[in-house]
């Protein structure tokens, strides 16, 4: 109609410039970069387990299986890998193997025999307890490696001790727990650097670590196993306790002190942290020391003089500089795999660091080819954090409530001498009391 305005084309202009400019700002926006970091969600989990070796394993292992969640903080070494300080054979009471030799070998016996071998320094209700679960423990270890002990060590001198049927214990043992422990429900980590004990009112509540990035977290738990050996490779705690120096640190890994030193600060009580027990051994596999290589050898120590190795071995070396090479020649071969041969004199005394005359003085009538094997000293801590018979730390006021310790961290079972044929079995069956300690006061 004549005179009549035309209004459509202005909400139709309106829509499309508020569009627009909503596609503005969203461009915008979109291309702005955000620095902003979310906080990381808390961990949590029922059992945490600060472990190496195998009784970290069978710590974490034995929560597992008893139906709690298990993270695993391990001492992350993947360098290392040296002989453990154990006697490869499993000391027990009541083992199948004993009853079919008609072998009577109760664990009031076993305890007996332990608490003498501590000259009565150990700790006899602990020492009980131990025996009493070592034919468990042992089964338990069968069952996870497919190897029976059943071969015995000495049956005349100690009944109790079993080798594996097959091969040496050193040399499957770790590897099958830890084999175990990566295809179990246990979540582990080897990335996370430990830095308190959380403990309220007496009670664990987790654990503060700091990750590979510098960052501070805590872990929430209701229970946590300290099972990460003794200090033997903390050569400032080695030297501030037991005033001992100029030994080889650990050669399997962990042992720095990490748990005990956690526990400490929280308060736990300790036991002979100042003794210490020496084993020579070879470098660098770790295999233990005995006197009949030094016969027709010629012994040198880190000074390229000779030594005449003593009864007291460990401390030779240490007097020697912490090394001692054993030199046989050709005529006296060696079958032992810690020699290594070395074609001549020339190259005897490149390796020495010695001089061609004085290396061909010092080695005298041996011809060549030589072999050549260097031991070192490395230290046991038969003392640590004093526990239970559920392995639960103790304070000054009693235990503290979710914190349990295995293995060589521990004091009581060896008194203070480390009892090197009570190590293996110790690792194994402590590991395993106190996984099932820790689950049991986690699932409360």
């Amino acid at each position: 109609m004549p005179g009549r305005r035309k209004t459509g084309a202005v909400p139709f202009l309106q829509v499309f410039i508020l569009l627009a400019v909503i596609v503005f700002l969203l461009g915008s926006f979109s291309l702005q970069r955000s620095d902003y970091q979310y906080p990381p969600l808390p961990r949590s989990a029922d059992v945490i387990v600060l472990g190496s070796g195998i009784s970290g394993a069978s710590a974490a292992l034995s929560a597992a299986e008893a139906g709690v969640d298990v993270f695993y903080l391990y001492e992350d070494e993947s360098d290392k890998g040296g002989f453990p300080a154990f006697s490869p054979a499993f000391w027990v009471s009541g083992a199948p193997a004993q009853q079919e030799a008609k072998l009577d070998y109760p664990a009031e016996i076993m305890a007996a025999a332990i608490y003498e071998r501590t000259q009565e320094t150990g700790n006899a209700s602990l020492i009980l307890s131990f025996s009493e679960r070592s034919s468990l423990s042992l089964s338990w270890l069968e069952k996870k490696t497919g190897v029976p002990f059943t071969v015995f060590a000495d049956a005349e001198s100690n009944p109790g001790l079993l080798l594996p049927q097959r091969g040496e214990a050193a040399a499957f043992v770790n590897q099958a727990l830890l084999a175990q422990v990566a295809v179990s429900a246990v979540e582990f980590s080897g990335s996370f650097q430990p830095v308190e004990l959380l403990i309220e009112n007496g009670r664990v509540q987790g654990l503060v670590v700091r990750s590979a990035a510098g960052e501070q977290l805590t872990i929430y738990a209701r229970a946590i196993i300290l099972a990460d050996g003794g200090y033997g490779a903390n050569m400032k705690l080695l030297a501030e306790l037991a005033d001992i120096s100029e030994v080889t640190p650990r050669l399997e890994g962990g042992h720095h002190g990490t748990g005990l030193l956690l526990a400490m600060a929280a308060g736990a009580k300790t036991e002979n942290l100042d003794s210490v027990t020496l084993l020579p051994v070879f470098l660098p596999a770790g295999v233990p020391v005995n006197q009949e290589v030094f016969s027709a050898a010629v012994v040198l120590n880190a000074n390229g003089e000779i030594v005449a190795p003593g009864d007291n071995l460990a401390q030779t070396i240490i007097d020697a500089g912490g090394r001692l090479f054993i030199i046989h020649g050709s005529q006296t071969p060696q079958s032992e795999r810690n020699f290594n041969q070395i074609k001549d004199v020339q190259s005897l005394a490149s390796g020495l660091g010695l001089g061609l005359e004085k290396t061909t003085a010092l080695v005298g009538e041996l011809t060549a080819p030589y072999f050549v094997a260097v031991a070192a000293s490395v230290a046991l801590t038969p003392g640590g954090l004093v526990v239970d018979r559920q392995m639960r730390v103790l304070a000054a006021d009693g235990a503290v409530e979710g914190l349990y310790a295995a293995g060589e961290i521990i004091a009581g079972l060896h008194g203070k001498k480390t009892i090197s044929s009570l190590v293996f079995s110790e690792a194994i069956t402590t590991g395993l009391l106190a996984g099932e300690q820790a689950a049991a006061w986690a699932r409360r």
